[in-house]
């Protein structure tokens, strides 16, 4: 079988680094779009990572695939954030990968859910590009859990055949294509002999079994375990008396079946081999079809090619509580919930903490105690449609429902000036209740200037730049990001209840150079560019994501001039004066230009929006209250980031960087951009103030440059490469991160405007007809309207012609692209904060 040993192909590409909220890990995730070609995935799809905290080599990846659906694909979309599942991966150093696929209404699932069809090629291109985003190399090629449900468990069937070597185990939830290859529905794998030594657990409902569109799910699990039993493969069967095809409560079977693979199988982490350990037989446990009662293998007295494989005591007997109940038991408390953390403002206290899911039973619920008293529950009642009432409610695919709820309380009924004691207990999904965790907090005084003053110092970021810092994405462009999925979440961020732009509540700003006079207020869209707007920049997103991050008073200072360069009007001191080359000079004399007279103004120049931006950030740092009307001095501050997005005049002056093509030909900006970050770390008294590079990213990624791109190539490339190489220098380690902006190029909507020039001809000769008067302007509007529709689909026309308000150099002035890029710069942000 060759179809999986076939070179992967080139892909568009979304990369995101997604800041977590809590201490537990960090999400990372890249989206692929469908393609059109020949034996490609013809079926987007989005890969989310959980990587641990603390994990310094990731050992396995536990996948939790979806099944067939619009419904089951949007499910998917929160697999990764289960804290279940993450305390699964955790015990173990394995990653949580959760694929959502966007799969349409009436779209074949087999597009994807046989990986034939592309969907293993784009999930190793997905594992190579985690891995390169999550700088864990080894992503790439450390083996798998495979959980799938419906579709999800026809794919990993059909993976068992082409990656057995890979392979840990798999859970097959209500799905298998093994009847499809053996009625001859698809083309039969060929099953290797390393197939029938992965361990694997067929899980159907019982209720399945006669139901006229289900009952295959049964037959087919059913058919497959027989199969594959009698050739010695560690397999059993599980069927769950409470369900149909909904998942129900089996992942507390589900769960501890992996837990007992992953101790069998992983690879010693101290060792030198990386194969995978084969199935141990001396713990296992069997049980016959017909029978709940297991047995160790060594005293089972009945046909083992027939029976039920189980890998230890502690599976079994959970085995045989789920077959009879549709649960299992737990006798177990959970972990206590850490880092508990109290926030006093004037007339409410707000506790917030993190906690770890209970391995046996996961979370049902926190319990909120104050000075030993119940005073509330998060959630307030647990609910649960298709398993037991959890902290996350389970959907039906056995992934958390939308929206996520976060772990947090507010307690408005304190006493004000007293102090209390605030204990928060985790339950579990059996009732079980942890030991509590403590915080203490003081209530304060309308006028308790003291306890007023124990507030968090404001934050403060700086923002900086030239025309694509100002922003030129138009506000009506906002629209268009609904029928996209890479950008449809971040619209229930950045709108309120009636679909108008946001304003924040605890995010301010001051910002100058994209108005006649400085902009001041609480953080919302039309800080970008003034013409023709309201606009939005990187600010927009950049504050809202911020304060979701950090949840306290912000403070943006943004400084942006269009048209600036980094190597004259931005130039830090300490870089010293412009220097004219030798290619440039010779130019002057051969031209007659008077070379003292350019010197002179270019050295007037030099460093004047540089000392403009410094000298505003002092201006509003000596009177916040000017700009933030709530902000107390003995509060004090923190300039906690900067964030620099400029590079366009720099990129195209060939005058400076002459040798531009070449290899180290924009040295001198990373030279200069360098400097920089020490004179202004140095000019505002903040040695290690995190510091954000947006790197140019217009065209998008160069490996994906059309044809009249290609001249643009290298340059474009040696030019990113020089924004990026401070971050990688010692002395910026950990300090200073490079944001990609290509990665947010709407490649798509770059296609669609190729596919309109080429309807150029044919609206020319329209408007042609129409001006000789041989069309009505109504006539001739209706013609290219007809062939608009004809070209293109109602969500292609939605991108091609809503989602665009300036030129290529601007981003397209898509707000698509730039909410994506300020927020890009938050999640960068939030990572530099933590490591500092």
């Amino acid at each position: 079988m060759k179809w999986h040993k076939q070179s992967l192909f080139a892909l568009v590409l979304i990369l995101t680094c997604v800041p977590a909220l809590s201490a537990a890990g960090r999400y990372h995730r890249v989206t692929y779009p469908p393609s059109d070609k020949t034996g490609e995935l013809q079926v987007g799809v989005t890969y989310t990572l959980w990587i641990p905290d603390g994990v310094e080599t990731i050992r396995g990846v536990i996948v939790h695939q979806h099944g067939c659906g619009v419904g089951a694909c949007k499910g998917g979309a929160t697999a990764a954030y289960d804290l279940h599942w993450q305390a699964l991966a955790r015990k173990w150093d394995c990653a949580l990968l959760g694929p959502s696929y966007h799969q349409k209404e009436n779209q074949n699932c087999r597009l994807w859910c046989d990986p034939r069809n592309g969907s293993a090629k784009t999930f190793l291109r997905g594992l190579h590009d985690l891995a390169r985003l999550s700088k864990h190399p080894e992503i790439e090629t450390v083996p798998w859990c495979l959980w799938g449900h419906s579709g999800g468990g026809f794919w990993a069937s059909l993976m068992q055949t082409a990656y057995p070597d890979r392979i840990i185990a798999i859970w097959f939830r209500s799905g298998t294509a093994y009847m499809t290859w053996e009625k001859g529905e698809i083309d039969r794998p060929t099953i290797p002999k390393a197939a029938y030594a992965i361990p694997f657990m067929c899980n159907p409902g019982v209720k399945e079994k006669d139901h006229p569109r289900f009952k295959g799910a049964w037959n087919a699990a059913l058919a497959m375990f027989k199969a594959y039993r009698a050739k010695g493969a560690p397999c059993g069967f599980a069927p769950d008396p409470r369900t149909g095809h909904e998942c129900g409560d089996s992942r507390y079977l589900a769960i501890p079946f992996f837990d007992a693979c992953l101790a069998m199988r992983l690879p010693d982490p101290d060792g030198k081999s990386r194969q995978l350990r084969p199935v141990d037989w001396k713990p296992a446990w069997l049980a016959a079809l017909s029978s709940a009662h297991p047995q160790p293998a060594s005293s089972y007295k009945g046909k083992v090619e027939e029976a039920i494989w189980l890998p230890n005591e502690r599976v079994a007997q959970a085995w045989a509580e789920y077959v009879k109940t549709g649960a299992v038991s737990d006798r177990t408390p959970p972990p206590s919930p850490i880092e508990v953390k109290v926030v006093s403002a004037e007339d409410q206290i707000r506790i917030t903490w993190d906690a770890q899911a209970d391995l046996e039973s996961g979370l049902q619920a926190f319990v909120i105690l104050r000075d030993g008293e119940e005073v509330g529950r998060v959630p307030e009642k647990p609910a649960g449609r298709f398993g037991r009432p959890l902290f996350q409610r389970l959907s039906y695919h056995d992934t958390p429902e939308s929206p996520l709820p976060k772990m947090a309380f507010v307690d408005r009924t304190a006493k004000k000036g007293t102090e209390h004691v605030y204990e928060v207990l985790a339950v579990n999904s059996v009732g079980l209740r942890s030991k509590p965790a403590r915080a203490k907090a003081v209530l304060a005084n309308k006028n308790d200037k003291d306890a007023t003053s124990a507030r968090r110092p404001l934050k403060v970021f700086i923002l900086a730049g030239q025309s694509n810092m100002q922003g030129h994405a138009h506000v009506r462009t906002i629209n268009a990001m609904a029928v996209d999925p890479k950008t449809a979440p971040i619209l229930k961020d950045i709108l309120d209840a009636d679909g108008k732009p946001r304003v924040c509540e605890k995010v301010w700003i001051s910002s100058i150079g994209c108005a006649p006079e400085e902009q001041t207020g609480r953080l919302t869209a039309g800080f970008g560019a003034q013409a023709r707007g309201p606009k939005i920049g990187p600010e927009f997103t950049f504050g809202i994501y911020m304060e979701k991050f950090l949840d306290q008073p912000i403070l943006i200072i943004k400084t942006a001039w269009g048209g600036k360069s980094l190597n004259t009007h931005f130039r830090p001191p300490s870089a010293g004066p412009y220097q004219f080359n030798k290619t440039q000079l010779e130019t002057f004399q051969k031209q007659n230009k008077d070379i003292a007279k350019i010197k002179a103004e270019k050295d007037k120049a030099t460093g004047v929006y540089y000392r403009l931006m410094i000298d505003h950030v002092k201006k509003v740092l000596a009177d916040i209250k000017r700009v933030y009307p709530d902000y107390d001095p003995k509060q004090g501050y923190e300039l906690a980031g900067f964030v620099w997005f400029q590079g366009w005049n720099d990129m195209v002056d060939r005058g400076t960087y002459p040798d531009n093509d070449k290899p180290g030909g924009y040295s001198e900006y990373s030279r200069l951009l360098a400097h920089f970050i020490r004179d202004v770390r140095k000019d505002l008294g903040a040695p290690k103030m995190p510091f954000v590079i947006g790197v140019m990213g217009v065209g998008g990624p160069t490996d994906r440059y059309g044809p009249s791109q290609q001249r643009y190539k290298k340059a474009h490339q040696n030019f990113r490469d020089a924004m990026a190489a401070p971050a990688k220098m010692p002395e910026f380690k950990g300090n200073v991160a490079a944001v990609l902006t290509e990665n947010y190029w709407d490649l798509e909507l770059a296609k669609l405007q190729e596919r309109e020039k080429a309807l150029k001809p044919k609206i020319d000769a329209i408007n042609k007809m129409v001006k000789e008067k041989k069309l009505s302007r109504e006539e001739g509007k209706a013609a290219i309207d007809k062939l608009y529709s004809d070209t293109f689909t109602k969500k292609e026309l939605i991108t091609l012609k809503e989602s665009v308000s300036n030129a290529g150099f601007h981003y397209m002035g898509s707000a698509k692209i730039m909410t994506q890029i300020g927020k890009g710069f938050a999640e960068a942000m939030v990572e530099l904060m933590r490591k500092k």
